[in-house]
């Protein structure tokens, strides 16, 4: 996933299917973590550009999942 989201930062998608809304929210959230500390790493890295960190995590959780499934 840190590669390709360094290579391909806007052709990553974030999503998953749960049976109830507390693992929703629960997964959202680790996915959340999860996205935020490896941006960090890259931007760190000199790998990703820290202006447009918040733009590739609006795509990754919410703009191209919402593209792609509706």
């Amino acid at each position: 996933a840190r590669r390709f989201l360094a290579t391909h930062p806007y052709r990553t998608a974030t999503g998953l299917d749960m049976a109830n809304v507390e693992g929703s929210a629960g997964m959202s959230a680790l996915t959340r973590d999860f996205l935020g500390e490896v941006m960090a790493d890259l931007i760190q890295e000199g790998k990703m550009d820290a202006a447009a960190a918040p733009g590739i995590a609006d795509s990754v959780m919410g703009d191209l999942p919402r593209r792609l499934f509706g």
